[in-house]
């Protein structure tokens, strides 16, 4: 059994994670089920036999629903094992294997390791012999050897048939798949840097062609978001991507995520290639308008490579969806000011461009940035409960004051405020019913609601005045609670 835990939504995304494990241990001969309870209620183990329970998990709130999950297993089977994976057991895996509710950690991609786990239960064979895990034994923590990473050619079409597509967001408008993994750059503030130790893998143009023309065929969908971290690490796969997205006569509207300093120096023939392909939408992140904090974050990218990209992008009529970050170490108001600034040239540039969020920095564990934060003193946490509770959007940065958290969460809740409004918009109805939770008062309520809004986000930014953000306070707590936004 497997588990993706989560707080109840009515329009969540697939849960990739543990449709990949669950098609690996599938492919095995084993007979996985899958359970989401995003989407679905907990019935409890039933009369089926299970060699294990396996929970994904990330940073946060998921890691309370996870432990919630594996609370209610050990009272109904306190023999069968829980198995633990994803970002935040992989970055502390010892840590997270000392938890009474955790058996075993996988660490890294899990496909190869948890068939191999799987074998390991029904046959009896010792723990020690499975690549990739950390687990307890006898009070001490073993530590496996590290596993290669995963040949993605070799898994091949995903079993969707172990959840039902209807219930997920992404099954009707764009669906979530993968290519690739992982990400060569080093970003301070990125979990690729404690997750996927700074490599990238690929599927091969060919295997990329041959899914994404069983999605269409299969599935009749002709949507695609390529749900990686960077899909154009290799500009040589990317034009035999594309290349082949036209001869096959794939009729795809497909977006993906790409870097500045790549797209800037793009030549005009590749990014025509990519939009004649079906491209329409590219996300960025340009992550700060001060040259000076991007170099602190060791981005590798310039403020000029940043408005070439979107000079290209509305030549060639690509929306660019742009991601920023502010709340850094040592971030002086000038630089937040030339974030601001930044985000109105691009917007006059190019008045389509979507700027998608300006988050205050998140410092995950496993990133150069966490370290650096705990250096300022942040509080070190120790077990599975306090990273439990540890709110992304409250994470200590302890060179802030209150006063200043305060006033940059209210430019990063106006900016996603103004996303969510203009992603909603160009919706169908019965997605914003999904995404406004699908009650009467929501659906209703929001136009007026916008309205005050709209007015208050318009006054703020003109006059750069963030000072005592009552009302952005509210809507953060309306849309975490009410509205299923990312």
């Amino acid at each position: 059994m497997l588990f993706f835990p989560g707080k109840k939504e009515s329009a969540p995304y697939i849960p990739l994670s543990v449709v990949y494990l669950g098609t690996a241990l599938k492919k095995a001969g084993y007979k996985p089920r899958i359970v989401d309870t995003r989407v679905e209620a907990f019935e409890g183990l039933g009369r089926r036999e299970y060699l294990f329970v396996g929970i994904s998990s990330i940073t946060g709130s998921q890691l309370r629903h996870g432990l919630e999950i594996a609370g209610r297993i050990r009272d109904e089977n306190p023999g069968l094992p829980i198995v633990w994976g994803g970002v935040h057991p992989t970055c502390l895996p010892e840590q997270t294997a000392s938890h009474r509710l955790v058996d075993i950690v996988i660490r890294g991609d899990g496909e190869e390791t948890i068939v191999e786990l799987a074998d390991s239960f029904a046959k009896g064979t010792p723990l020690g012999k499975v690549n990739g895990l950390t687990y307890r034994q006898e009070g001490e923590i073993v530590n496996t050897p590290n596993r290669q990473f995963t040949d993605l050619n070799r898994i091949g079409n995903l079993e969707y048939g172990l959840i039902d597509l209807g219930r997920y967001i992404d099954a009707k408008g764009y669906f979530s798949y993968q290519s690739s993994r992982g990400c060569p750059h080093n970003c301070t503030f990125c979990y690729n840097q404690g997750y996927n130790k700074g490599s990238w893998r690929s599927k091969s143009a060919e295997v990329v062609i041959d899914e994404l023309k069983y999605i269409v065929d299969v599935l009749g969908i002709n949507k695609i978001h390529f749900q990686e971290d960077n899909f154009f690490v290799s500009k040589e796969r990317a034009v035999k991507i594309c290349s082949g997205i036209i001869e096959e006569g794939l009729d795809i509207d497909w977006m993906a995520y790409n870097r500045m300093d790549y797209f800037s120096g793009y030549e005009d023939e590749f990014i025509s290639l990519i939009k004649r392909s079906g491209c329409n939408l590219l996300f960025f992140g340009g992550e700060s308008g001060s040259q000076r904090i991007l170099d602190y974050m060791r981005k590798d990218i310039t403020t000029g490579q940043i408005i070439a990209t979107v000079k290209k992008c509305k030549q060639f009529d690509i929306t660019p969806r742009v991601s920023f970050v502010i709340g850094w170490p040592d971030e002086s108001r000038d630089d937040v000011l030339k974030t601001l600034d930044f985000v109105d040239e691009i917007k006059a540039i190019h008045p389509d461009a979507d700027i998608c969020s300006l988050f205050v920095l998140i410092p995950f564990p496993g990133t150069p940035v966490h370290e650096i934060a705990v250096s300022r003193g942040a509080k070190e946490l120790t077990s599975l409960e306090e990273w439990a509770d540890w709110r992304l959007d409250k994470a200590e940065l302890p060179w802030l004051t209150n006063e200043e958290r305060a006033e940059l969460t209210a430019i990063s809740n106006i900016i996603r405020f103004n996303h969510f409004h203009q992603r909603l918009s160009s919706f169908k109805s019965e997605t914003k019913k999904a995404w406004l939770g699908n009650t009467p008062f929501m659906i209703a309520g929001y136009d007026v609601f916008h309205r005050i809004y709209e007015i208050s986000a318009k006054m703020r930014w003109k006059r750069r005045n963030f000072k005592y953000p009552y009302e952005w306070i509210a809507w953060g707590v309306v849309r975490d609670r009410f509205i299923n936004m990312v």
